[in-house]
């Protein structure tokens, strides 16, 4: 009974560690080339727009019941991500000393380049078509089933692990941190006010690397007495003998 206990907490504590894995470059592309990121179908742009809402605005999956067409500004070159209720901003009279989180992404440098994939016309060709249908209370999304349109089936169908909304959400804190960026602008673009914003911290290989560099022996300095000091020995001459001394030994 014990040992079921413990492969049962085993099992659940491995799902709950890949479910808070980063999301890496190669699956992200991945995603794309298998054609469940893009424009093409419904279900393909909402899976592309909730996708990169957690990943550049970093939103909690409950968040996103609260989004509205009012949340989003966009114009020339950039999309503008206001807040109105989430975790930590309720908007009471709690928070009267707090402002709401507003996060700022530059498609592209100037309006002659574009991106590749084009998020800006992404969002903006998403929106056009929301805001045609009818005005309820100006939701951002509109699905007619739950289960078809749920994100968590995009990774599945390309062969990866399961990705849910927190995946994405430790790929923008993680990927930040390993840009080397100020923890003031990594705050204010993941909305931790707590430490348990270092949890994403994670090094890369690169950084590891780095790091034993750092801190390991001068390269410049130590090479040539290394060199020196292990030099191979000169081998003997012939008529050297070299014999051990018997009479002291003992049997085995």
């Amino acid at each position: 009974m014990k040992a079921t206990h413990r492969e049962g907490e085993s099992l659940a504590e491995n799902r709950t560690r890949r479910e808070k894995e980063a999301i890496t470059d190669d699956e992200e592309g991945l995603l794309w080339s298998k054609g469940l990121l893009g424009d093409k179908t419904a279900q393909n742009l909402v899976y592309t727009i909730y996708f990169y809402i957690e990943k550049i605005f970093r939103l909690r999956a409950c968040e996103h019941r609260q989004l509205r067409l009012s949340n989003f500004v966009i114009e020339n070159n950039k999309i503008c991500y206001r807040e109105n209720i989430s975790k930590t901003f309720h908007g009471g009279l709690k928070d009267l000393k707090k402002k709401p989180r507003i996060v700022t992404y530059y498609c592209h440098e100037d309006e002659e380049s574009v991106h590749e994939p084009y998020l800006f016309q992404m969002f903006k060709q998403y929106i056009s078509l929301v805001s045609e249908l009818p005005k309820v209370n100006e939701s951002f999304y509109f699905r007619p089933s739950k289960t078809a349109y749920k994100f968590e089936n995009a990774p599945i169908e390309a062969g990866l692990e399961i990705k849910t909304a927190h995946c994405l959400r430790a790929t923008t804190a993680t990927n930040l941190f390993r840009a080397g960026h100020q923890e003031k602008l990594i705050r204010e673009r993941t909305g931790h006010v707590s430490s348990a914003l270092f949890t994403y911290e994670k090094p890369s290989n690169d950084q590891a690397m780095a790091v034993s560099k750092c801190v390991g022996p001068s390269v410049s300095k130590v090479v040539s007495l290394v060199d020196n000091y292990f030099k191979p020995p000169s081998k003997p001459k012939e008529d050297e003998n070299f014999k051990f001394p018997t009479r002291n030994l003992i049997s085995f």
